[in-house]
């Protein structure tokens, strides 16, 4: 099962974030969202989203994992830099859903968890804030 958030839990990651969406499901659409020019992401200095897995200290799971795409989820997770944080977005990366699929927790630790179907842009920036910590 995920981990409960607590505020002390979370590692803090006080670098710019630089996140790395894995986009599996149409959860990602909402979850690059984030990062187009009209919606701002005020107080995150430098924060950008990355290409390259290795550049990246927080992946963000959009969609669902089957258990065919297991290890190269665990390959990104083991290549992101410290400190490093795993957000699952949306209830299929959370849980499975409905889907014959691997919920995101048991592949490896999940530090935060964005729900919904799909999740808002919004909920995304909260958890943004929460990683670095200037709170919500």
């Amino acid at each position: 099962m995920p981990r409960k958030i607590h505020q002390r839990m979370l590692p803090q990651i006080h670098p710019p974030l630089q996140p790395f969406v894995l986009d599996i499901g149409c959860c990602g659409t909402s979850a690059v969202g984030i990062a187009a020019p009209g919606y701002n992401l005020p107080g995150f200095d430098g924060a950008s989203f990355d290409l390259v897995p290795e550049q990246a200290n927080v992946l963000i799971v959009a969609g669902r994992v089957s258990r065919s795409l297991a290890p190269l989820v665990l390959t990104l997770v083991e290549s992101l830099a410290y400190p490093r944080c795993v957000i699952a977005y949306g209830v299929c990366a959370i849980s499975g859903a409905v889907f014959d699929t691997v919920p995101l927790s048991e592949i490896c630790p999940v530090d935060l968890c964005v729900p919904g179907c799909p999740p808002s842009t919004e909920a995304l920036r909260q958890a943004l804030a929460h990683l670095s910590g200037r709170g919500v």
